[in-house]
């Protein structure tokens, strides 16, 4: 999300769309959890936020194997 602004002119309306959804969902469940209302959540929020947070962990742990952050685009080349 953060390098939204520096690369969102690139993305096409679908992508921009699909960050819309997600960056929705994650506010959500912060909102639910922080709120103790988990159980309120819709099914289709809970399930996308589910298998986001699963990616993250997973992305986590890989850096953590490599010992650095995993880049999300590759680096230019010199």
């Amino acid at each position: 999300m953060t390098s939204l602004e520096d690369h969102g002119a690139e993305c096409t309306p679908e992508e921009l769309h699909h960050l819309g959804t997600v960056a929705a969902d994650l506010a959500t469940a912060c909102l639910a959890q922080h709120l103790d209302a988990d159980d309120r959540l819709p099914a289709e929020v809970r399930t996308r936020t589910g298998r986001l947070v699963q990616l993250i962990l997973l992305l986590d742990e890989l850096a953590a194997i490599s010992g650095s952050f995993l880049p999300l685009q590759p680096s230019p080349t010199a």
